[in-house]
Protein backbone atom coordinates (compact mmCIF):
# COMPACT_ATOMS: atom_id res chain seq x y z
CA UNK A 1 0.00 0.00 0.00
CA UNK A 2 1.38 3.40 -0.94
CA UNK A 3 1.03 6.26 1.49
CA UNK A 4 1.63 9.95 1.86
CA UNK A 5 4.39 11.23 4.10
CA UNK A 6 4.68 14.68 5.69
CA UNK A 7 8.36 15.47 6.22
CA UNK A 8 8.68 17.99 9.04
CA UNK A 9 11.76 19.76 10.40
CA UNK A 10 11.11 19.04 14.10
CA UNK A 11 8.70 17.06 16.24
CA UNK A 12 5.47 18.66 17.38
CA UNK A 13 5.16 20.11 20.87
CA UNK A 14 8.53 21.86 20.94
CA UNK A 15 7.09 25.37 20.58
CA UNK A 16 8.10 25.23 16.93
CA UNK A 17 5.38 26.43 14.60
CA UNK A 18 6.50 24.44 11.56
CA UNK A 19 6.85 21.25 13.57
CA UNK A 20 3.33 21.64 14.93
CA UNK A 21 2.07 22.50 11.44
CA UNK A 22 3.61 19.34 10.00
CA UNK A 23 2.00 17.08 12.59
CA UNK A 24 -1.43 18.68 12.20
CA UNK A 25 -1.15 18.50 8.41
CA UNK A 26 -0.46 14.76 8.60
CA UNK A 27 -3.57 14.34 10.77
CA UNK A 28 -5.68 16.37 8.33
CA UNK A 29 -4.45 14.36 5.35
CA UNK A 30 -5.28 11.05 7.04
CA UNK A 31 -8.96 11.59 6.29
CA UNK A 32 -8.12 11.56 2.56
CA UNK A 33 -5.39 8.89 2.35
CA UNK A 34 -2.99 7.04 4.66
CA UNK A 35 -0.60 9.74 5.83
CA UNK A 36 2.38 9.59 8.21
CA UNK A 37 4.61 12.19 9.79
CA UNK A 38 8.37 11.77 9.52
CA UNK A 39 10.48 14.20 11.49
CA UNK A 40 13.53 15.49 9.64
CA UNK A 41 16.65 13.43 10.30
CA UNK A 42 14.76 10.64 12.06
CA UNK A 43 14.80 7.66 9.71
CA UNK A 44 14.76 4.90 8.79
CA UNK A 45 13.68 6.20 5.44
CA UNK A 46 10.73 4.37 3.89
CA UNK A 47 11.20 2.47 0.64
CA UNK A 48 10.60 4.73 -2.31
CA UNK A 49 8.17 2.20 -3.76
CA UNK A 50 5.93 2.74 -0.71
CA UNK A 51 5.59 6.45 -1.35
CA UNK A 52 2.48 7.87 -2.95
CA UNK A 53 3.67 11.43 -2.27
CA UNK A 54 5.96 13.38 0.04
CA UNK A 55 4.91 16.75 1.46
CA UNK A 56 8.22 18.38 2.38
CA UNK A 57 8.04 21.24 4.89
CA UNK A 58 11.01 23.48 4.10
CA UNK A 59 12.56 26.20 6.21
CA UNK A 60 16.18 27.39 6.15
CA UNK A 61 16.16 27.19 9.96
CA UNK A 62 15.67 23.41 9.88
CA UNK A 63 18.45 21.33 11.47
CA UNK A 64 21.47 20.68 9.22
CA UNK A 65 24.20 18.08 9.24
CA UNK A 66 24.61 14.42 8.33
CA UNK A 67 20.94 13.63 8.96
CA UNK A 68 19.89 16.46 6.66
CA UNK A 69 22.17 15.14 3.92
CA UNK A 70 20.60 11.69 4.29
CA UNK A 71 17.19 13.31 3.96
CA UNK A 72 18.24 15.19 0.83
CA UNK A 73 19.59 12.03 -0.81
CA UNK A 74 16.39 10.14 -0.02
CA UNK A 75 14.24 12.95 -1.44
CA UNK A 76 16.35 12.90 -4.59
CA UNK A 77 15.63 9.19 -4.93
CA UNK A 78 11.91 9.81 -4.47
CA UNK A 79 11.97 12.52 -7.11
CA UNK A 80 13.98 10.49 -9.63
CA UNK A 81 11.53 7.60 -9.19
CA UNK A 82 8.75 9.89 -10.35
CA UNK A 83 7.01 10.13 -6.98
CA UNK A 84 5.43 13.55 -6.36
CA UNK A 85 7.30 15.80 -3.92
CA UNK A 86 5.23 18.79 -2.83
CA UNK A 87 7.40 21.41 -1.13
CA UNK A 88 5.85 23.86 1.33
CA UNK A 89 8.27 26.80 1.57
CA UNK A 90 7.59 28.36 4.97
CA UNK A 91 10.54 30.77 4.80
CA UNK A 92 13.22 31.41 2.20
CA UNK A 93 15.51 34.48 2.57
CA UNK A 94 15.42 37.76 4.48
CA UNK A 95 14.86 41.13 2.79
CA UNK A 96 17.83 43.18 1.69
CA UNK A 97 19.21 45.71 4.16
CA UNK A 98 22.02 47.10 2.02
CA UNK A 99 24.86 45.20 3.73
CA UNK A 100 27.27 42.79 2.06
CA UNK A 101 26.65 40.22 4.77
CA UNK A 102 22.92 40.21 4.07
CA UNK A 103 23.53 40.04 0.32
CA UNK A 104 25.73 36.96 0.74
CA UNK A 105 23.18 35.31 3.00
CA UNK A 106 20.40 35.98 0.51
CA UNK A 107 22.45 34.49 -2.33
CA UNK A 108 23.25 31.39 -0.26
CA UNK A 109 19.65 30.81 0.74
CA UNK A 110 18.46 31.41 -2.81
CA UNK A 111 20.73 28.61 -4.03
CA UNK A 112 19.40 26.35 -1.29
CA UNK A 113 15.79 27.06 -2.27
CA UNK A 114 16.64 26.41 -5.93
CA UNK A 115 18.01 22.96 -4.97
CA UNK A 116 14.89 22.17 -2.96
CA UNK A 117 12.56 23.28 -5.77
CA UNK A 118 14.55 21.21 -8.32
CA UNK A 119 13.02 18.02 -6.88
CA UNK A 120 9.52 19.49 -6.40
CA UNK A 121 6.44 18.58 -8.41
CA UNK A 122 4.67 21.64 -7.01
CA UNK A 123 5.42 24.37 -4.49
CA UNK A 124 3.12 25.73 -1.79
CA UNK A 125 3.53 29.07 -0.01
CA UNK A 126 1.24 30.70 2.52
CA UNK A 127 0.89 34.25 1.23
CA UNK A 128 0.59 36.12 -2.05
CA UNK A 129 3.79 38.10 -1.58
CA UNK A 130 5.82 34.89 -1.24
CA UNK A 131 4.46 33.59 -4.55
CA UNK A 132 5.28 36.90 -6.25
CA UNK A 133 8.80 37.11 -4.82
CA UNK A 134 9.75 33.52 -5.54
CA UNK A 135 8.38 33.74 -9.07
CA UNK A 136 10.22 37.00 -9.76
CA UNK A 137 13.49 35.53 -8.40
CA UNK A 138 13.45 32.76 -11.01
CA UNK A 139 14.03 29.94 -8.49
CA UNK A 140 10.73 28.24 -9.33
CA UNK A 141 11.34 27.77 -13.02
CA UNK A 142 8.27 26.03 -14.43
CA UNK A 143 7.25 24.45 -11.11
CA UNK A 144 3.64 25.40 -10.30
CA UNK A 145 3.12 27.42 -7.12
CA UNK A 146 -0.01 27.42 -4.94
CA UNK A 147 -0.94 29.86 -2.16
CA UNK A 148 -2.39 28.02 0.84
CA UNK A 149 -2.96 29.91 4.12
CA UNK A 150 -1.48 28.61 7.37
CA UNK A 151 -4.17 27.37 9.79
CA UNK A 152 -4.17 27.66 13.55
CA UNK A 153 -1.93 25.32 15.54
CA UNK A 154 -4.23 25.66 18.56
CA UNK A 155 -7.00 23.13 19.14
CA UNK A 156 -10.04 25.04 20.45
CA UNK A 157 -11.38 24.11 23.86
CA UNK A 158 -15.18 24.21 23.87
CA UNK A 159 -17.50 25.29 21.09
CA UNK A 160 -18.32 28.88 22.01
CA UNK A 161 -16.52 31.81 23.61
CA UNK A 162 -17.14 32.90 27.14
CA UNK A 163 -17.85 36.52 28.02
CA UNK A 164 -15.33 38.62 26.11
CA UNK A 165 -14.02 40.45 29.14
CA UNK A 166 -10.40 39.26 29.16
CA UNK A 167 -8.94 42.54 27.92
CA UNK A 168 -6.44 43.18 25.15
CA UNK A 169 -4.49 40.22 23.76
CA UNK A 170 -1.23 40.09 21.82
CA UNK A 171 -0.33 36.68 20.41
CA UNK A 172 3.00 36.01 18.72
CA UNK A 173 6.74 36.27 18.95
CA UNK A 174 8.52 39.56 19.59
CA UNK A 175 10.44 39.27 16.32
CA UNK A 176 7.13 39.25 14.41
CA UNK A 177 5.95 42.59 15.79
CA UNK A 178 6.24 46.03 14.17
CA UNK A 179 8.59 48.02 16.46
CA UNK A 180 7.15 51.50 15.76
CA UNK A 181 3.58 50.33 16.26
CA UNK A 182 4.52 48.56 19.47
CA UNK A 183 6.18 51.75 20.71
CA UNK A 184 2.97 53.66 19.97
CA UNK A 185 0.98 50.98 21.78
CA UNK A 186 3.29 51.14 24.81
CA UNK A 187 2.93 54.92 24.93
CA UNK A 188 -0.85 54.63 24.70
CA UNK A 189 -0.86 52.12 27.55
CA UNK A 190 1.16 54.51 29.71
CA UNK A 191 -1.07 57.51 29.06
CA UNK A 192 -4.57 56.14 28.38
CA UNK A 193 -7.29 55.93 30.97
CA UNK A 194 -8.44 52.59 29.54
CA UNK A 195 -8.48 49.93 32.26
CA UNK A 196 -8.46 46.77 30.15
CA UNK A 197 -5.45 44.57 30.92
CA UNK A 198 -2.97 43.78 28.14
CA UNK A 199 -1.72 40.20 27.94
CA UNK A 200 1.05 39.06 25.60
CA UNK A 201 1.18 35.33 24.81
CA UNK A 202 4.37 34.02 23.20
CA UNK A 203 6.88 31.19 23.40
CA UNK A 204 9.01 33.02 25.97
CA UNK A 205 7.63 35.38 28.60
CA UNK A 206 11.12 36.68 29.36
CA UNK A 207 11.79 37.48 25.70
CA UNK A 208 8.48 39.33 25.33
CA UNK A 209 8.96 41.21 28.59
CA UNK A 210 12.47 42.30 27.64
CA UNK A 211 11.35 43.34 24.15
CA UNK A 212 8.45 45.35 25.56
CA UNK A 213 10.82 47.27 27.83
CA UNK A 214 13.89 47.58 25.57
CA UNK A 215 12.39 48.00 22.08
CA UNK A 216 8.88 49.28 22.70
CA UNK A 217 9.93 51.40 25.65
CA UNK A 218 6.97 50.17 27.69
CA UNK A 219 6.49 49.96 31.42
CA UNK A 220 6.52 46.54 33.02
CA UNK A 221 3.23 47.19 34.81
CA UNK A 222 1.39 47.84 31.54
CA UNK A 223 1.60 44.28 30.18
CA UNK A 224 1.41 40.69 31.44
CA UNK A 225 3.75 38.44 29.45
CA UNK A 226 3.07 34.71 29.43
CA UNK A 227 5.14 32.12 27.57
CA UNK A 228 4.89 28.45 26.67
CA UNK A 229 1.31 27.96 27.87
CA UNK A 230 -0.47 24.71 27.00
CA UNK A 231 -2.96 24.85 24.13
CA UNK A 232 -5.90 24.51 26.50
CA UNK A 233 -4.94 27.68 28.37
CA UNK A 234 -4.17 29.60 25.17
CA UNK A 235 -7.56 28.61 23.77
CA UNK A 236 -9.31 29.69 26.94
CA UNK A 237 -7.69 33.11 26.78
CA UNK A 238 -8.53 33.45 23.08
CA UNK A 239 -12.16 32.58 23.79
CA UNK A 240 -12.44 35.37 26.39
CA UNK A 241 -10.27 38.15 24.88
CA UNK A 242 -12.06 41.47 24.48
CA UNK A 243 -9.90 42.61 21.57
CA UNK A 244 -6.99 40.97 19.75
CA UNK A 245 -4.02 42.96 18.47
CA UNK A 246 -2.11 42.02 15.31
CA UNK A 247 0.72 44.54 14.88
CA UNK A 248 2.76 42.22 12.65
CA UNK A 249 5.79 43.61 10.83
CA UNK A 250 5.03 43.83 7.13
CA UNK A 251 1.31 43.59 7.84
CA UNK A 252 -1.00 40.79 8.94
CA UNK A 253 -0.97 37.92 6.49
CA UNK A 254 -2.01 34.32 6.00
CA UNK A 255 1.41 33.02 7.09
CA UNK A 256 0.78 33.92 10.73
CA UNK A 257 -0.58 30.93 12.64
CA UNK A 258 -1.20 33.23 15.61
CA UNK A 259 -3.47 35.43 13.49
CA UNK A 260 -5.22 32.28 12.29
CA UNK A 261 -5.80 31.26 15.91
CA UNK A 262 -7.31 34.65 16.71
CA UNK A 263 -9.70 34.31 13.78
CA UNK A 264 -10.45 30.65 14.56
CA UNK A 265 -11.57 31.66 18.06
CA UNK A 266 -13.57 34.63 16.81
CA UNK A 267 -11.42 37.21 18.57
CA UNK A 268 -12.30 40.68 17.23
CA UNK A 269 -8.88 41.79 16.07
CA UNK A 270 -7.18 45.00 14.97
CA UNK A 271 -4.49 44.27 12.37
CA UNK A 272 -1.82 46.12 10.43
CA UNK A 273 -2.24 46.47 6.69
CA UNK A 274 1.18 46.25 5.03
CA UNK A 275 3.15 44.96 2.09
CA UNK A 276 2.64 41.32 3.09
CA UNK A 277 -1.13 41.54 3.64
CA UNK A 278 -3.10 39.18 1.40
CA UNK A 279 -5.91 40.71 -0.62
CA UNK A 280 -8.47 38.09 0.41
CA UNK A 281 -7.62 38.65 4.07
CA UNK A 282 -7.96 42.40 3.64
CA UNK A 283 -11.45 41.92 2.22
CA UNK A 284 -12.72 39.12 4.47
CA UNK A 285 -14.51 41.44 6.90
CA UNK A 286 -13.15 39.67 9.96
CA UNK A 287 -10.38 42.14 10.82
CA UNK A 288 -10.22 45.87 11.49
CA UNK A 289 -7.33 47.46 9.62
CA UNK A 290 -4.85 50.27 10.17
CA UNK A 291 -2.05 51.09 7.73
CA UNK A 292 1.42 50.22 8.99
CA UNK A 293 2.59 53.66 7.80
CA UNK A 294 0.77 55.34 10.70
CA UNK A 295 1.77 53.77 14.03
CA UNK A 296 -0.12 56.30 16.15
CA UNK A 297 -3.36 55.43 14.36
CA UNK A 298 -3.11 51.85 15.61
CA UNK A 299 -3.22 52.93 19.24
CA UNK A 300 -6.10 55.32 18.51
CA UNK A 301 -8.03 52.50 16.83
CA UNK A 302 -7.56 50.29 19.89
CA UNK A 303 -9.32 52.87 22.03
CA UNK A 304 -12.13 53.30 19.49
CA UNK A 305 -12.79 49.56 19.21
CA UNK A 306 -12.90 49.15 22.97
CA UNK A 307 -15.93 51.47 23.03
CA UNK A 308 -17.73 49.79 20.10
CA UNK A 309 -19.13 46.44 21.19
CA UNK A 310 -21.30 46.14 18.08
CA UNK A 311 -18.33 46.38 15.73
CA UNK A 312 -16.38 43.88 17.81
CA UNK A 313 -19.26 41.42 17.56
CA UNK A 314 -19.42 41.88 13.78
CA UNK A 315 -15.67 41.29 13.47
CA UNK A 316 -15.90 38.19 15.65
CA UNK A 317 -18.57 36.53 13.52
CA UNK A 318 -16.85 37.39 10.24
CA UNK A 319 -13.45 36.21 11.47
CA UNK A 320 -14.78 32.76 12.36
CA UNK A 321 -16.54 32.47 9.01
CA UNK A 322 -13.41 33.52 7.09
CA UNK A 323 -11.28 31.06 9.03
CA UNK A 324 -13.63 28.17 8.30
CA UNK A 325 -13.77 29.06 4.60
CA UNK A 326 -10.11 29.78 3.92
CA UNK A 327 -7.84 28.56 6.73
CA UNK A 328 -9.24 25.50 8.50
CA UNK A 329 -7.31 22.22 8.35
CA UNK A 330 -9.82 20.39 6.11
CA UNK A 331 -9.62 23.26 3.61
CA UNK A 332 -5.81 23.23 3.73
CA UNK A 333 -5.62 19.44 3.31
CA UNK A 334 -7.84 19.69 0.23
CA UNK A 335 -5.54 22.41 -1.15
CA UNK A 336 -2.53 20.11 -0.71
CA UNK A 337 -4.33 17.42 -2.69
CA UNK A 338 -5.06 19.91 -5.48
CA UNK A 339 -1.37 20.86 -5.52
CA UNK A 340 -0.51 17.16 -5.71
CA UNK A 341 -2.82 16.68 -8.68
CA UNK A 342 -1.42 19.76 -10.44
CA UNK A 343 2.13 18.47 -10.06
CA UNK A 344 1.53 15.02 -11.50
CA UNK A 345 3.14 14.59 -14.87
CA UNK A 346 5.10 17.84 -14.75
CA UNK A 347 8.45 16.11 -14.23
CA UNK A 348 10.97 16.91 -11.53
Amino acid sequence: MTRWLVLGPTAAGRLDGIGDYSALLATALQRIAPADLLVSGQGPWPAVAEMGAVFHQYSPAAPRGAAWRDEARWLDQVSRAGRPVIVMIHEYWPPSNGTLRRALLRAHLRRRVRRVVARASAVIVSQDISARQLTASGVLGRTPVHVVPVPSNITPVGCSPGPRDGGLLLFGQAAAMHPAVMRALAQWRATSSAREPLTWLSRSADEARDWWRRVAGGRAEDVVCLGGLPDTEISRRLHTATLGLGPYAGGASARRSTLAALMQHGVPTLALDGIATDEWLRRCGGLAWVSDTNPAAFADAVGALLTDAAQRDTLSRAAKAAYDQHMSWPVVADAYVRALESGKGTGT
